[in-house]
């Protein structure tokens, strides 16, 4: 029992292992799909940085996701094995940042239930989508900033010139990849050029140039020209709401992707709380009324937290009416119960955290929620917010709740129950992933015979193309009228242009 306690030096290599593993499964049978089609047609038709160029001035201020879009579509080889090495690097990220002293297996283990258990709209568009993955590098990328800079702040570690490079690099490349991981890194930098000014002096410079950097690849990305035009021409009524309008019809995305879409982050995140909580006061057997009062509302929160995880299956399930507001944003008296409970869980996580954390600890895990909430709610300001764009607040959530798992002075049946549970996840997960991109890749296969023959009969001027399975992969199957996929399509397949494309649904 002691050595599920304890586990084993190695155990996050062998998660990094089975995630490498299980996203190599899905990402091989996965085939381009939506936007995929366009930006491989465009990579291969010229230089992709020339390419991404003129992008920022026609279309978008992220020059290095349109950068990747054009170099790595084209090549889905090269994909195949780059996304999963990606999210096997997150893991390991995740897991060297928490670096638990005590319960390493138990967090390891559950790190990747986490992972696994994202909601299914996140997984398509971030998971198995190309385009998606430009999403994915700047995760990567600040949690690399998060790692570095935690082994430089929180030691006595001597600062060198290849820390200035890379912290500016590091911080560039997210400035210019994705908005609300840029505006996340600002404040990132601006916590850590802080933390330099009261604890290490000498880190000023290295904290101040990478705040630098990181509020120039901001400016950067808002301000390209590409951004105003589309901004200007696609989103007019968008613009005429103004700030607090534009924050008004958001609101309802915000706590859907922050919260209720990621009600197993919320879950899980709840009930190790709640654990940690539950450890804290027992070991303080002689409370004041004080002390206990504060127990009681910090436990009570969380509960309410994790009841309305489970309000849908209640609605759904047993037809128990009463808990849709714990959910449904579409009702007035949904989305103020929602709105004035999740502040509240904020408060009382910040109020948590302060009870049961001192210093360093403290504050690395209060920067979590702060960034977590920032990469959301930067969101309130884009006339496009999608599941996507709740990866980072996701992880951030993944990081926060293994770094207070790590601190549970857990006991050897708990480490047990942990272990059991979360590996019961990452299994029905896993067969639940290789069943879905089995069907897909028969869909796919099924797809190129049909694709083959319209090729080599273009007299055929309608194309029937069988659909991907319901909740499977992003933007894989056209809608009539959409004409830009449909011409990216057909020129990726080497369609004629005159073919008509009807996607159907097999019975």
């Amino acid at each position: 029992m002691e050595k599920l306690k304890k586990g084993k030096s190695w155990c996050w290599l062998l998660g990094a292992l089975f995630i490498f593993v299980l996203f190599y499964y899905i990402t091989v049978r996965t085939p381009l799909s939506g936007d995929d089609w366009g930006y491989a047609v465009n990579g291969m038709s010229g230089n992709p940085f020339v390419k991404a160029w003129e992008f920022y001035f026609t279309w978008s201020g992220r020059y290095f996701a349109e950068l990747w879009g054009f170099i790595v579509a084209p090549r889905k080889g090269l994909w195949n094995f780059l996304n999963p090495a990606l999210f096997a690097g997150i893991y390991v990220l995740l897991y060297q940042i928490v670096n638990p002293k005590r319960n390493p297996l138990s967090v390891a283990v559950l790190i990747a239930a986490m992972m696994l258990t994202v909601a299914d709209r996140l997984r398509m568009e971030t998971y198995t989508w190309i385009m998606g993955t430009t999403y994915v590098v700047p995760l990567f990328l600040i949690l690399l900033v998060i790692w570095m800079m935690k082994n430089i702040l929180f030691s006595e570690r001597k600062i060198k010139k290849g820390h200035y490079a890379a912290l500016i690099l590091l911080n560039f490349y997210i400035g210019l990849a994705m908005e609300n991981c840029s505006a996340a890194s600002i404040l990132l930098n601006l916590l850590m050029l802080l933390y330099a000014y009261f604890k290490r002096k000498d880190a000023l410079k290295l904290t101040g140039a990478g705040l630098a950097v990181s509020v120039l690849g901001f400016a950067l990305i808002r301000m390209s020209p590409g951004a105003a035009f589309r901004l200007a021409r696609d989103n007019q009524a968008w613009i005429a709401l103004g700030l607090f309008g534009q924050i008004q019809q958001n609101w309802g995305n915000f706590l859907n992707y922050t919260f209720i879409a990621n009600k197993y982050m919320m879950l899980i995140l709840s009930l190790i709380t709640f654990l940690a909580l539950i450890h804290h006061w027992v070991d303080r057997i002689w409370m004041n009324k004080k002390d206990k009062l504060a127990a009681f509302v910090q436990g009570f929160i969380l509960t309410i937290a994790i009841v309305a995880c489970f309000a849908p299956t209640f609605v759904e399930k047993m037809n128990l009416e009463v808990f849709s507001f714990f959910y449904d944003l579409g009702t007035p008296q949904g989305l103020i119960f929602c709105s004035i409970f999740y502040i509240l869980y904020i408060v009382n996580l910040f109020w948590i955290l302060f009870t049961l954390y001192q210093d360093e600890e403290r504050l690395e895990k209060l920067m979590m929620v702060m960034m977590a909430g920032t990469c959301n709610l930067a969101m309130l300001f884009s006339p496009i917010y999608g599941p996507r764009s709740s990866l980072y607040t996701v992880y951030f959530i993944i990081l926060l709740t293994a770094s207070v798992a790590s601190k549970i002075k857990i006991s050897s049946a708990e480490a047990v129950v942990i272990l059991i549970c979360f590996s019961g996840m990452c299994l029905q997960r896993s067969l639940s992933w290789k069943r879905i991109y089995t069907q897909v890749a028969q869909v796919q296969s099924e797809r190129e015979s049909i694709l083959q023959y319209y090729r080599e009969h273009p007299e055929d001027d309608e194309a029937w193309i069988p659909r991907m399975p319901e909740e499977s992969i992003h933007s894989a199957d056209i809608e009539e009228g959409d004409t830009y996929h449909q011409n990216s399509f057909r020129e990726y397949y080497g369609l004629p242009e005159t073919t008509k494309l009807v996607f159907y649904k097999k019975q």
